[in-house]
Protein backbone atom coordinates (compact mmCIF):
# COMPACT_ATOMS: atom_id res chain seq x y z
CA UNK A 1 0.00 0.00 0.00
CA UNK A 2 2.80 2.40 0.95
CA UNK A 3 4.72 1.50 -2.19
CA UNK A 4 1.66 2.25 -4.35
CA UNK A 5 1.18 5.59 -2.62
CA UNK A 6 4.86 6.40 -3.17
CA UNK A 7 4.62 5.48 -6.85
CA UNK A 8 1.49 7.58 -7.22
CA UNK A 9 3.20 10.56 -5.60
CA UNK A 10 6.31 10.23 -7.77
CA UNK A 11 4.18 9.94 -10.90
CA UNK A 12 1.91 12.89 -10.12
CA UNK A 13 4.03 14.96 -7.75
CA UNK A 14 3.91 18.08 -9.96
CA UNK A 15 0.11 17.91 -10.24
CA UNK A 16 -0.24 17.32 -6.48
CA UNK A 17 2.00 20.29 -5.67
CA UNK A 18 -0.02 22.54 -8.01
CA UNK A 19 -3.24 21.32 -6.43
CA UNK A 20 -2.01 21.95 -2.87
CA UNK A 21 -0.89 25.45 -3.86
CA UNK A 22 -4.24 26.12 -5.57
CA UNK A 23 -6.39 24.66 -2.76
CA UNK A 24 -6.43 27.81 -0.55
CA UNK A 25 -7.43 29.86 -3.59
CA UNK A 26 -10.24 27.44 -4.41
CA UNK A 27 -11.51 27.62 -0.84
CA UNK A 28 -11.36 31.44 -0.89
CA UNK A 29 -13.33 31.58 -4.13
CA UNK A 30 -15.84 29.10 -2.74
CA UNK A 31 -16.75 31.43 0.13
CA UNK A 32 -18.52 34.02 -2.05
CA UNK A 33 -20.30 31.59 -4.39
CA UNK A 34 -20.10 33.91 -7.41
CA UNK A 35 -22.38 33.43 -10.40
CA UNK A 36 -22.86 29.75 -9.51
CA UNK A 37 -25.43 31.09 -7.05
CA UNK A 38 -27.54 32.10 -10.05
CA UNK A 39 -27.67 28.47 -11.17
CA UNK A 40 -28.51 27.29 -7.66
CA UNK A 41 -31.21 29.96 -7.29
CA UNK A 42 -32.81 29.04 -10.64
CA UNK A 43 -32.62 25.35 -9.71
CA UNK A 44 -34.29 26.21 -6.42
CA UNK A 45 -37.22 27.71 -8.32
CA UNK A 46 -37.52 24.49 -10.34
CA UNK A 47 -37.32 22.37 -7.19
CA UNK A 48 -40.41 24.25 -5.97
CA UNK A 49 -42.19 23.72 -9.28
CA UNK A 50 -41.81 27.27 -10.63
CA UNK A 51 -40.23 28.44 -13.88
CA UNK A 52 -37.09 30.57 -13.35
CA UNK A 53 -37.48 32.27 -16.75
CA UNK A 54 -38.86 35.74 -17.36
CA UNK A 55 -38.32 36.88 -13.77
CA UNK A 56 -35.61 38.79 -11.94
CA UNK A 57 -34.37 36.52 -9.17
CA UNK A 58 -33.00 37.79 -5.84
CA UNK A 59 -29.58 36.17 -5.45
CA UNK A 60 -28.50 37.80 -2.19
CA UNK A 61 -29.32 41.10 -0.44
CA UNK A 62 -29.00 43.90 -3.00
CA UNK A 63 -28.17 41.57 -5.94
CA UNK A 64 -30.59 40.22 -8.54
CA UNK A 65 -30.10 38.36 -11.83
CA UNK A 66 -31.86 36.27 -14.47
CA UNK A 67 -31.58 32.57 -15.31
CA UNK A 68 -30.28 31.97 -18.85
CA UNK A 69 -29.33 28.28 -18.63
CA UNK A 70 -31.40 25.45 -20.08
CA UNK A 71 -34.06 23.63 -18.04
CA UNK A 72 -31.73 20.60 -18.15
CA UNK A 73 -29.11 22.52 -16.14
CA UNK A 74 -31.63 23.58 -13.53
CA UNK A 75 -32.99 20.05 -13.34
CA UNK A 76 -29.66 18.28 -12.76
CA UNK A 77 -28.63 20.82 -10.12
CA UNK A 78 -31.89 20.54 -8.16
CA UNK A 79 -30.47 18.03 -5.61
CA UNK A 80 -27.67 20.49 -4.74
CA UNK A 81 -30.20 23.12 -3.66
CA UNK A 82 -30.98 21.05 -0.55
CA UNK A 83 -27.36 21.25 0.66
CA UNK A 84 -25.64 24.13 2.47
CA UNK A 85 -24.44 26.51 -0.28
CA UNK A 86 -20.77 26.14 0.61
CA UNK A 87 -20.78 22.43 -0.36
CA UNK A 88 -21.99 22.68 -4.00
CA UNK A 89 -19.94 25.83 -4.65
CA UNK A 90 -16.74 24.17 -3.43
CA UNK A 91 -17.50 21.01 -5.42
CA UNK A 92 -17.97 23.23 -8.48
CA UNK A 93 -14.56 24.91 -7.93
CA UNK A 94 -12.90 21.51 -7.50
CA UNK A 95 -14.52 20.10 -10.65
CA UNK A 96 -13.29 23.13 -12.61
CA UNK A 97 -9.74 22.57 -11.37
CA UNK A 98 -9.77 18.87 -12.31
CA UNK A 99 -11.19 19.69 -15.73
CA UNK A 100 -8.38 22.17 -16.34
CA UNK A 101 -5.86 19.42 -15.65
CA UNK A 102 -7.62 17.17 -18.15
CA UNK A 103 -7.74 20.00 -20.73
CA UNK A 104 -3.96 20.41 -20.63
CA UNK A 105 -3.54 16.64 -20.80
CA UNK A 106 -5.67 16.53 -23.97
CA UNK A 107 -3.77 19.47 -25.51
CA UNK A 108 -0.50 17.70 -24.73
CA UNK A 109 -1.67 14.50 -26.42
CA UNK A 110 -3.14 16.29 -29.43
CA UNK A 111 -0.01 18.38 -30.04
CA UNK A 112 2.30 15.45 -29.17
CA UNK A 113 4.09 17.42 -26.47
CA UNK A 114 5.84 14.22 -25.33
CA UNK A 115 8.06 14.46 -28.42
CA UNK A 116 9.54 17.74 -27.15
CA UNK A 117 12.57 18.00 -24.93
CA UNK A 118 12.05 18.53 -21.20
CA UNK A 119 12.93 22.23 -21.42
CA UNK A 120 10.57 22.70 -24.38
CA UNK A 121 7.75 21.00 -22.45
CA UNK A 122 8.27 23.39 -19.55
CA UNK A 123 8.32 26.41 -21.86
CA UNK A 124 5.18 25.24 -23.67
CA UNK A 125 3.32 24.82 -20.38
CA UNK A 126 4.59 28.16 -19.01
CA UNK A 127 3.72 30.16 -22.15
CA UNK A 128 0.27 28.63 -22.61
CA UNK A 129 -0.54 29.16 -18.91
CA UNK A 130 0.76 32.75 -18.94
CA UNK A 131 -1.37 33.69 -21.96
CA UNK A 132 -4.59 32.17 -20.62
CA UNK A 133 -4.26 32.54 -16.83
CA UNK A 134 -6.24 35.79 -16.55
CA UNK A 135 -9.27 34.23 -18.27
CA UNK A 136 -8.99 31.06 -16.18
CA UNK A 137 -8.80 32.99 -12.92
CA UNK A 138 -11.72 35.17 -13.98
CA UNK A 139 -13.83 32.02 -14.31
CA UNK A 140 -12.94 31.01 -10.75
CA UNK A 141 -13.51 34.53 -9.44
CA UNK A 142 -16.99 34.63 -10.98
CA UNK A 143 -17.72 30.90 -10.44
CA UNK A 144 -18.76 30.66 -14.09
CA UNK A 145 -19.68 27.58 -16.13
CA UNK A 146 -17.37 28.33 -19.08
CA UNK A 147 -14.54 25.97 -18.09
CA UNK A 148 -17.05 23.12 -17.79
CA UNK A 149 -18.60 23.90 -21.20
CA UNK A 150 -15.18 24.27 -22.82
CA UNK A 151 -14.01 20.97 -21.33
CA UNK A 152 -17.08 19.07 -22.54
CA UNK A 153 -16.62 20.47 -26.05
CA UNK A 154 -12.86 19.91 -26.16
CA UNK A 155 -13.10 16.40 -24.71
CA UNK A 156 -15.95 15.59 -27.09
CA UNK A 157 -13.91 16.61 -30.13
CA UNK A 158 -10.91 14.67 -28.80
CA UNK A 159 -13.03 11.53 -28.39
CA UNK A 160 -14.50 11.90 -31.88
CA UNK A 161 -11.40 12.81 -33.89
CA UNK A 162 -8.49 11.18 -32.09
CA UNK A 163 -10.04 8.27 -30.20
CA UNK A 164 -12.77 7.45 -32.79
CA UNK A 165 -15.53 7.22 -30.17
CA UNK A 166 -18.51 8.99 -31.82
CA UNK A 167 -21.15 8.13 -29.21
CA UNK A 168 -19.05 9.20 -26.22
CA UNK A 169 -17.90 12.34 -28.00
CA UNK A 170 -21.45 13.10 -29.13
CA UNK A 171 -22.77 12.82 -25.57
CA UNK A 172 -20.09 15.20 -24.26
CA UNK A 173 -20.80 17.77 -26.97
CA UNK A 174 -24.55 17.46 -26.32
CA UNK A 175 -23.97 18.09 -22.62
CA UNK A 176 -22.00 21.23 -23.51
CA UNK A 177 -24.74 22.48 -25.84
CA UNK A 178 -27.45 21.84 -23.25
CA UNK A 179 -25.41 23.70 -20.64
CA UNK A 180 -24.66 26.84 -22.63
CA UNK A 181 -25.58 26.44 -26.35
CA UNK A 182 -22.14 27.71 -27.47
CA UNK A 183 -20.72 24.34 -28.69
CA UNK A 184 -23.49 24.19 -31.31
CA UNK A 185 -21.05 26.05 -33.57
CA UNK A 186 -19.18 22.75 -34.03
CA UNK A 187 -22.13 20.87 -35.57
CA UNK A 188 -21.52 22.21 -39.13
CA UNK A 189 -17.82 21.40 -38.64
CA UNK A 190 -18.64 17.77 -37.81
CA UNK A 191 -20.79 17.54 -40.94
CA UNK A 192 -18.01 19.06 -43.05
CA UNK A 193 -15.53 16.53 -41.67
CA UNK A 194 -18.05 13.76 -42.53
CA UNK A 195 -18.51 12.74 -38.89
CA UNK A 196 -22.15 11.91 -39.57
CA UNK A 197 -22.56 9.35 -36.78
CA UNK A 198 -21.12 11.84 -34.28
CA UNK A 199 -23.43 14.59 -35.56
CA UNK A 200 -26.45 12.32 -35.21
CA UNK A 201 -25.32 11.35 -31.71
CA UNK A 202 -25.06 15.02 -30.69
CA UNK A 203 -28.57 15.82 -32.00
CA UNK A 204 -30.11 12.71 -30.41
CA UNK A 205 -28.47 13.28 -27.03
CA UNK A 206 -29.48 16.96 -27.07
CA UNK A 207 -33.12 15.97 -27.59
CA UNK A 208 -32.97 13.40 -24.80
CA UNK A 209 -31.25 15.76 -22.34
CA UNK A 210 -33.65 18.64 -23.01
CA UNK A 211 -36.60 16.29 -22.51
CA UNK A 212 -35.11 14.82 -19.32
CA UNK A 213 -36.93 17.30 -17.00
CA UNK A 214 -40.22 15.98 -18.43
CA UNK A 215 -39.63 12.74 -16.52
CA UNK A 216 -40.12 14.73 -13.30
CA UNK A 217 -42.29 17.72 -14.25
CA UNK A 218 -44.29 16.31 -17.14
CA UNK A 219 -44.06 17.06 -20.84
CA UNK A 220 -46.26 20.19 -20.85
CA UNK A 221 -44.26 21.97 -18.15
CA UNK A 222 -40.97 21.00 -19.82
CA UNK A 223 -42.18 22.55 -23.09
CA UNK A 224 -43.16 25.66 -21.13
CA UNK A 225 -39.65 25.80 -19.66
CA UNK A 226 -38.03 25.38 -23.07
CA UNK A 227 -40.16 28.22 -24.46
CA UNK A 228 -39.14 30.42 -21.54
CA UNK A 229 -35.49 29.54 -22.09
CA UNK A 230 -35.63 30.48 -25.78
CA UNK A 231 -37.41 33.75 -24.97
CA UNK A 232 -34.53 34.57 -22.60
CA UNK A 233 -31.64 33.71 -24.95
CA UNK A 234 -33.08 34.65 -28.38
CA UNK A 235 -30.02 36.17 -30.13
CA UNK A 236 -32.13 38.62 -32.18
CA UNK A 237 -33.22 40.56 -29.08
CA UNK A 238 -32.08 44.20 -28.94
CA UNK A 239 -30.36 43.62 -25.60
CA UNK A 240 -27.97 41.22 -27.36
CA UNK A 241 -27.33 43.54 -30.31
CA UNK A 242 -27.80 47.31 -30.51
CA UNK A 243 -28.23 47.59 -26.73
CA UNK A 244 -25.47 45.11 -25.84
CA UNK A 245 -23.03 47.66 -24.45
CA UNK A 246 -25.06 48.71 -21.42
CA UNK A 247 -22.23 48.64 -18.86
CA UNK A 248 -18.61 47.78 -19.66
CA UNK A 249 -18.42 44.06 -19.04
CA UNK A 250 -19.47 42.57 -22.38
CA UNK A 251 -16.71 41.63 -24.83
CA UNK A 252 -17.98 40.42 -28.20
CA UNK A 253 -18.74 41.80 -31.66
CA UNK A 254 -22.22 42.88 -30.61
CA UNK A 255 -20.63 44.91 -27.79
CA UNK A 256 -17.62 46.19 -29.77
CA UNK A 257 -19.51 47.76 -32.69
CA UNK A 258 -21.87 49.97 -30.60
CA UNK A 259 -18.86 51.47 -28.79
CA UNK A 260 -17.43 52.87 -32.02
CA UNK A 261 -20.59 53.29 -34.12
CA UNK A 262 -23.22 54.65 -31.72
CA UNK A 263 -23.60 57.38 -29.13
CA UNK A 264 -22.77 55.24 -26.09
CA UNK A 265 -20.13 56.47 -23.66
CA UNK A 266 -18.65 55.58 -20.29
CA UNK A 267 -18.19 58.26 -17.61
CA UNK A 268 -17.56 60.96 -20.21
CA UNK A 269 -15.36 58.81 -22.48
CA UNK A 270 -16.59 58.39 -26.05
CA UNK A 271 -14.68 56.74 -28.90
CA UNK A 272 -17.47 57.24 -31.41
CA UNK A 273 -16.38 57.12 -35.06
CA UNK A 274 -19.86 57.64 -36.44
CA UNK A 275 -23.41 57.07 -35.21
CA UNK A 276 -25.56 54.50 -36.98
CA UNK A 277 -29.27 53.88 -36.68
CA UNK A 278 -30.20 50.71 -34.74
CA UNK A 279 -31.10 48.84 -37.94
CA UNK A 280 -27.78 49.75 -39.60
CA UNK A 281 -25.93 48.86 -36.39
CA UNK A 282 -27.60 45.45 -36.28
CA UNK A 283 -26.73 44.88 -39.97
CA UNK A 284 -23.06 45.83 -39.44
CA UNK A 285 -22.78 43.53 -36.42
CA UNK A 286 -24.10 40.60 -38.41
CA UNK A 287 -21.95 41.34 -41.47
CA UNK A 288 -18.84 41.21 -39.27
CA UNK A 289 -20.09 38.06 -37.55
CA UNK A 290 -20.72 36.41 -40.92
CA UNK A 291 -17.27 37.46 -42.17
CA UNK A 292 -15.54 35.90 -39.17
CA UNK A 293 -17.55 32.70 -39.57
CA UNK A 294 -16.71 32.70 -43.29
CA UNK A 295 -13.01 32.69 -42.42
CA UNK A 296 -13.49 29.15 -41.12
CA UNK A 297 -13.28 28.04 -44.75
CA UNK A 298 -9.81 29.59 -45.04
CA UNK A 299 -8.59 27.35 -42.22
CA UNK A 300 -10.38 24.29 -43.57
CA UNK A 301 -9.12 24.77 -47.13
CA UNK A 302 -5.61 25.54 -45.89
CA UNK A 303 -5.63 22.23 -44.03
CA UNK A 304 -7.05 20.31 -46.97
CA UNK A 305 -4.42 21.65 -49.38
CA UNK A 306 -1.46 20.23 -47.45
CA UNK A 307 -0.46 16.64 -48.15
CA UNK A 308 1.12 16.28 -44.70
CA UNK A 309 -2.18 16.92 -42.92
CA UNK A 310 -2.26 15.32 -39.47
CA UNK A 311 -3.68 15.87 -35.99
CA UNK A 312 -2.04 19.28 -35.63
CA UNK A 313 -4.09 20.58 -38.60
CA UNK A 314 -7.32 19.52 -36.90
CA UNK A 315 -6.21 21.18 -33.68
CA UNK A 316 -5.38 24.41 -35.55
CA UNK A 317 -8.70 24.67 -37.41
CA UNK A 318 -10.69 23.80 -34.29
CA UNK A 319 -8.73 26.42 -32.33
CA UNK A 320 -10.08 29.07 -34.70
CA UNK A 321 -13.66 27.86 -34.21
CA UNK A 322 -13.16 28.05 -30.43
CA UNK A 323 -11.88 31.62 -30.92
CA UNK A 324 -15.10 32.49 -32.75
CA UNK A 325 -17.32 31.57 -29.80
CA UNK A 326 -16.72 34.65 -27.59
CA UNK A 327 -16.65 36.93 -30.66
CA UNK A 328 -19.81 35.99 -32.56
CA UNK A 329 -22.14 34.94 -29.75
CA UNK A 330 -23.84 37.78 -27.85
CA UNK A 331 -23.66 38.43 -24.10
CA UNK A 332 -20.05 37.21 -23.77
CA UNK A 333 -17.81 38.48 -20.97
CA UNK A 334 -14.11 38.08 -20.18
CA UNK A 335 -14.55 34.62 -18.70
CA UNK A 336 -15.82 33.40 -22.11
CA UNK A 337 -12.31 33.90 -23.48
CA UNK A 338 -11.18 30.72 -21.78
CA UNK A 339 -12.09 29.40 -25.25
CA UNK A 340 -8.74 30.82 -26.40
CA UNK A 341 -6.92 27.95 -24.65
CA UNK A 342 -6.37 25.96 -27.89
CA UNK A 343 -5.23 29.10 -29.73
CA UNK A 344 -2.60 29.96 -27.15
CA UNK A 345 -1.71 26.27 -26.72
CA UNK A 346 -1.00 26.05 -30.44
CA UNK A 347 0.95 29.34 -30.55
CA UNK A 348 3.02 28.23 -27.54
CA UNK A 349 3.75 24.96 -29.36
CA UNK A 350 4.81 26.91 -32.45
CA UNK A 351 7.07 29.16 -30.36
CA UNK A 352 8.96 26.40 -28.55
CA UNK A 353 9.56 24.51 -31.79
CA UNK A 354 10.49 27.43 -34.03
CA UNK A 355 12.88 28.91 -31.49
CA UNK A 356 14.67 25.57 -31.38
CA UNK A 357 15.36 25.63 -35.12
CA UNK A 358 18.52 27.44 -36.20
CA UNK A 359 17.74 27.84 -39.89
CA UNK A 360 17.44 31.07 -41.86
CA UNK A 361 13.69 30.61 -42.20
CA UNK A 362 13.42 29.91 -38.51
CA UNK A 363 15.27 33.13 -37.61
CA UNK A 364 12.97 35.15 -39.82
CA UNK A 365 9.99 33.49 -38.21
CA UNK A 366 11.34 34.43 -34.78
CA UNK A 367 11.17 38.11 -35.62
CA UNK A 368 7.70 37.89 -37.14
CA UNK A 369 6.48 35.86 -34.17
CA UNK A 370 7.82 38.35 -31.62
CA UNK A 371 6.21 41.29 -33.46
CA UNK A 372 2.94 39.37 -33.75
CA UNK A 373 2.91 38.51 -30.06
CA UNK A 374 3.54 42.15 -29.16
CA UNK A 375 0.58 43.25 -31.30
CA UNK A 376 -1.65 40.67 -29.59
CA UNK A 377 -0.49 41.33 -26.05
CA UNK A 378 -0.77 45.15 -26.09
CA UNK A 379 -4.62 45.27 -26.10
CA UNK A 380 -4.84 42.25 -23.79
CA UNK A 381 -2.48 43.88 -21.27
CA UNK A 382 -4.35 47.19 -21.53
CA UNK A 383 -7.56 45.41 -20.52
CA UNK A 384 -5.99 43.68 -17.49
CA UNK A 385 -7.14 45.44 -14.31
CA UNK A 386 -4.14 44.11 -12.39
CA UNK A 387 -1.86 46.58 -14.20
CA UNK A 388 -4.08 49.67 -14.06
CA UNK A 389 -6.55 49.15 -11.25
CA UNK A 390 -10.30 48.70 -11.56
CA UNK A 391 -11.09 52.35 -12.33
CA UNK A 392 -8.75 52.79 -15.32
CA UNK A 393 -9.25 49.18 -16.34
CA UNK A 394 -12.96 49.80 -16.87
CA UNK A 395 -12.16 52.47 -19.46
CA UNK A 396 -10.11 49.90 -21.40
CA UNK A 397 -12.94 47.41 -20.96
CA UNK A 398 -15.34 49.98 -22.39
CA UNK A 399 -13.05 50.28 -25.43
CA UNK A 400 -13.26 46.46 -25.78
CA UNK A 401 -9.53 45.76 -25.75
CA UNK A 402 -10.11 42.05 -25.07
CA UNK A 403 -12.27 41.80 -28.19
CA UNK A 404 -9.78 43.80 -30.29
CA UNK A 405 -6.87 41.69 -29.03
CA UNK A 406 -8.74 38.51 -29.93
CA UNK A 407 -9.47 39.77 -33.45
CA UNK A 408 -5.74 40.50 -33.83
CA UNK A 409 -5.07 36.87 -32.96
CA UNK A 410 -6.78 35.75 -36.17
CA UNK A 411 -4.09 36.84 -38.70
CA UNK A 412 -1.38 35.52 -36.36
CA UNK A 413 -3.06 32.12 -36.09
CA UNK A 414 -3.64 32.08 -39.85
CA UNK A 415 -0.03 33.02 -40.69
CA UNK A 416 1.54 30.49 -38.33
CA UNK A 417 -0.30 27.58 -39.90
CA UNK A 418 0.71 23.93 -39.47
CA UNK A 419 1.91 23.96 -43.09
CA UNK A 420 4.29 26.80 -42.27
CA UNK A 421 5.25 25.06 -39.04
CA UNK A 422 6.26 21.95 -40.99
CA UNK A 423 8.26 23.99 -43.51
CA UNK A 424 10.15 25.75 -40.70
CA UNK A 425 10.79 22.78 -38.46
CA UNK A 426 11.35 20.23 -41.24
CA UNK A 427 13.34 22.23 -43.83
CA UNK A 428 14.64 19.08 -45.44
Amino acid sequence: MLNRAKQFFLLYRTELIIFLIALPYLIAQNLHGGDFRILLTGSGYLAKGFSPYGIVMPIEPGITDVFLYSPFVGFILMPLTYLPEIIPTFIFCLVNFLMLYRIWHIMGNWLQIKTLSDIQKKWWFAISIALTLRFILHNFEKAQMNIVVFYLTFEGLYQIFLLAKPARGGLLLALGICLKVLPVIFLPYLVYRKKISSTMAVVLFCMLLLLLPATWFGFAFDVHLLQGWWAAINPTLDKYNSQQNVGVYFHCISALIPVYFSDCSYQGLSVNIMSLEPQALFLLINIIRASLVGLVFFFLLKSASDNKRNAIFMFWEQAYIFLLIPLVFPHQQKYSYVNLLPVFGYIAYYIVNVFAVSTKTGKRDKTILLVSMAVILIPLVLSADIFWGMRIGKYFQFMKMVTIGTILLIPVLAYFSPARFLRVTEPG
